[in-house]
């Protein structure tokens, strides 16, 4: 729902364009960009809200840009990729992360003292 609504008052081209100007014409900055958008949504919202967020801006990006179908498809899979990856820690963000804790016997404080060096 919160994407339809998003999608509707043009939030998501709205965030592809600030994105697209501050790349300057650099693939490589656009590149690094949706990186740190892929990162940071998923740091507010989880893996699942991340991806439903950051896919669309995503498409909007290549769409915006006409981006040839296979140069498309690094951008789209590298959001996937970080939003999972920076997931991980997050044990709570994930039902599936909750029950691996479950399956290999950990406790949440023990998973977080694994995840960063203590």
């Amino acid at each position: 729902m919160m994407s339809i609504v998003l999608e509707s008052i043009g939030f998501f081209r709205w965030i592809a364009l600030n994105i697209i100007i501050r790349s300057k014409g650099s693939g490589i900055r656009l590149f690094a960009y949706i990186n740190l958008l892929s990162f940071f949504m998923t740091m507010v919202f989880n893996n699942d809200g991340s991806i439903l967020i950051t896919t669309p801006i995503i498409i909007h990006i290549v769409t915006l840009l006409k981006i040839k179908p296979h140069q498309k498809i690094p951008f789209l899979i590298s959001g996937a990729l970080i939003a999972t990856a920076a997931s991980a820690p997050i044990a709570v963000s994930n039902i599936s992360n909750l029950i691996a804790l479950k399956i290999v016997g950990l406790s949440l404080n023990s998973y977080i003292n694994m995840m960063f060096v203590s």
